[in-house]
């Protein structure tokens, strides 16, 4: 929960696992718009901190980020039509080449 001060223009939010995984996955969002951070990769980054047994597979982590990616842009539309749908033919590409997406070692 914020920290509030009365007075204070600035919240201070406590240091959590779960703020980190939030940045994290922030971080990997802005990376794949710049396009220096490849789909499934920013995928593996979301699913790194998901305990094991969510029943989330990769292709669904790559749906998340492409989710994650036209929102983050929604404030531009022709850019979140056109990442979103460079993102959806990588994500075509890699399920007609391997049959299901392999997400890489998190490490």
């Amino acid at each position: 929960m914020p920290v509030l001060t009365p007075g204070a223009a600035v919240c201070v939010l406590p240091s959590s696992p779960a703020l980190a995984r939030l940045r994290a996955k922030q971080r990997a969002v802005g990376q794949v718009i710049a396009g220096t951070l490849s789909l499934v990769e920013a995928a593996a980054c979301f699913g790194a901190g998901e305990k094991n047994g969510t029943g989330r597979d990769a292709e669904a982590l790559c749906r998340t980020v492409i989710g994650w990616v036209h929102l983050a842009l929604s404030d531009r539309p022709e850019q979140a039509e056109a990442v979103s749908e460079r993102l959806e033919d990588e994500l075509r590409t890699v399920l007609t080449r391997h049959g299901r997406v392999r997400l890489p070692l998190a490490g």
